[in-house]
């Protein structure tokens, strides 16, 4: 998706990004970036789960990109199912983060599903984000031809 993007599409998709975050620098490795919301929402409802890395092939490759991925999770915190919405336009960077999200933990009747955001960016950084997803009236997702029509 991202890489199907204008080029001032992606500019705007990265500002969004980038003016929404904060860092978290794991030692020794990539640098993590979530805004303040996602965190205490994963501090406050996730049990387990690991953060979502930057492959170190993708990182080598210089794939980068974003997608959107809906996580559907069952009343006993477990996930049920992840779809990518959006891809990022890498098979290996969707491959990661579904699996990554499929092994999540969350307590007991969190309520979901729960739409996330999740940026490779180079070098080597991941930025997050999650929302929950509201079946009624779902977020419009971009599109390629519509935000080229808007641009």
């Amino acid at each position: 998706m991202y890489r199907s993007l204008s080029r001032a599409a992606r500019v705007v998709v990265f500002a969004f990004l980038a003016s929404t975050t904060m860092a978290a620098v794991p030692k020794g490795g990539p640098q993590y970036q979530s805004d303040t919301r996602t965190v205490g929402f994963l501090r406050r409802h996730l049990v387990s789960g690991g953060d979502i890395q930057y492959p170190l092939e993708a990182a080598r490759l210089k794939q980068q990109g974003s997608g959107f991925y809906l996580m559907k999770l069952r009343l006993d915190g477990s996930v049920d199912s992840v779809s990518v919405k959006g891809s990022t336009g890498y098979k290996a960077l969707d491959e990661n983060v579904t699996r990554t999200l499929r092994g999540y933990r969350f307590k007991a009747k969190t309520e979901g599903p729960l739409l996330w955001l999740v940026a490779f960016l180079k070098p080597a950084t991941v930025m997050v984000k999650v929302h929950r997803w509201d079946e009624k009236n779902p977020p419009r997702l971009p599109r390629h031809e519509q935000a080229t029509r808007r641009l």
